[in-house]
């Protein structure tokens, strides 16, 4: 099993920052909230290179404390902003990174890389749950009678899919 993702290196000019591995777990994590609530913008023109990820505060406080708290055990700076109603914007403004993440696209476009779904079951599961606190929601009811389910909602048909296959490979 990986303990390390290696995250290829970045080209040209840019951020100095250069990260060659990540723990596993802690990337699974910025993986699954980064498809979930998660931006990228990565233009050579411009010089233009960030990974944003997005939460209300005065929705989900908790989830906020869990982005800053793996954003405080990776290799990168980051910075928080407060957008409109609470919103909070994370940036990490990292080439390398904002590269890496650049070929997931846009919302209706993201999916699970590979080579998680060959990945030890703890790994994936905390790929899930970033996934979960992100675009998921738990029922306590359903047609009127008490149980507990959990739904998972994208854009993305492909990450649609994937979020399914990587819940069936947990059992």
């Amino acid at each position: 099993d990986m303990e390390f993702f290696e995250l290829p290196p970045g080209e040209g000019n840019g951020s100095s920052v250069h990260v060659e591995r990540v723990n596993m777990h802690d990337w699974a994590e910025l993986m699954g909230w980064f498809l979930s609530e998660g931006s990228c913008t990565y233009n050579e023109a411009t010089s233009s290179y960030q990974v944003k990820l997005f939460q209300s505060y005065t929705v989900n406080r908790e989830n906020c404390d869990r982005i800053e708290a793996l954003l405080n055990r990776l290799p990168w700076a980051w910075c928080v902003t407060e957008r409109d109603n609470g919103r909070l914007a994370y940036t990490i403004g990292v080439k390398q990174l904002a590269k890496y993440m650049s070929q997931f696209g846009r919302c209706d476009e993201k999916y699970i890389p590979e080579y998680f779904f060959d990945l030890s079951p703890s790994i994936r599961t905390t790929l899930l749950e970033a996934l979960l606190a992100g675009d998921g929601r738990l029922c306590a009811t359903h047609k009127g009678k008490r149980q507990s389910s959990q739904y998972y909602t994208t854009t993305s048909k492909r990450l649609s899919h994937d979020v399914e296959r990587l819940v069936i490979s947990l059992g």
